[in-house]
């Protein structure tokens, strides 16, 4: 603030941020995800299995309204995102991509259609809001770990369970990196 009123130079431009650590990458293995299904609430079940199985942010998920979803074809579309309390466009560019679906994430899709109905938000609260991610992950994320016997992790690791159990049935990392949503294979490697 001094700096930008009273042209004060800063004297701590010079120094570098500490080191921190990263967050351990924890996913989930294919039993324990459906363990962690089953212990969902019924309005979450689908959410965690398809967050598990494609990959989707948060954000891309809270945010997924059924104009982007086409059953017929099986493909869902990532156009938008919804955080803080917003609807905004995904974190970048090569986040707006289009995805095939398995049938596990189909059926999953179909059972959340007959529940939301065709429009709006595919995930919703069960006051039909879309999911607040703060709140999902103090509230319902850490009953449902508990609930399912499973130590706590971030919900960030259904991305990384996806993105494990892709590359574990073979997928090349480059497919694996566009299905997430990133511009190159660096960040998954």
């Amino acid at each position: 603030e001094r700096e930008r009123q009273l042209e004060v130079p800063n004297p701590c431009n010079h120094l570098k941020r500490l080191p921190t650590r990263r967050p351990e990458v924890l996913p989930f293995t294919l039993t324990e995800l459906r363990r962690l299904k089953e212990a969902a609430p019924p309005h979450l079940k689908n959410y965690i299995w398809v967050r598990g199985i494609t990959g989707l942010r948060s954000g891309e998920a809270n945010g997924l309204q059924w104009d982007s979803v086409d059953l017929d074809a099986g493909t869902l579309e990532v156009r938008r995102s919804y955080s803080d309390g917003q609807e905004q466009l995904p974190k970048n560019q090569y986040s707006e991509r289009i995805l095939l679906l398995t049938p596990s994430v189909l059926q999953a899709l179909r059972e959340q259609h007959a529940v939301t109905g065709p429009n709006g938000y595919v995930f919703r609260t069960i006051r039909g809001n879309p999911i607040d991610i703060q709140n999902f992950a103090r509230r319902d994320w850490r009953r449902m770990l508990a609930n399912a016997g499973l130590s706590h992790r971030v919900p960030e690791q259904l991305r990384h369970t996806a993105a494990t159990l892709m590359l574990a049935a073979g997928e090349a990392p480059t497919y694996v990196s566009k299905v997430l949503g990133h511009s190159d294979c660096s960040m998954l490697l």
